[in-house]
């Protein structure tokens, strides 16, 4: 399960904090952008909303980011889809 919107993580991904690696171009242009959008409003309003959509999109593409989300979470991060 994806971790809630309050886990640090998602934050120090937006910020820049956390870098992870990834094949996926569509994630890592993603990310790029927003973390041009926390540069350029650093907010803690601005971070709210861009955690939450960052939360959404792994929530509704869990399956397709499983390796992503155990780099960002290690042990924290539970697969749904196990066996």
């Amino acid at each position: 399960m994806v971790p809630e919107v309050d886990h640090r993580a998602w934050r120090d991904l937006i910020t820049g904090e956390d870098p992870v690696p990834s094949p996926d171009f569509g994630f890592t242009l993603m990310l790029t952008n927003y973390r041009i959008f926390y540069r350029n409003d650093p907010s803690e309003a601005n971070v709210a909303v861009l955690t939450r959509q960052l939360r959404d999109y792994f929530a509704k593409y869990e399956s397709l980011y499983q390796v992503e989300l155990k780099l960002i979470f290690g042990d924290e991060y539970t697969e749904l889809f196990a066996d």
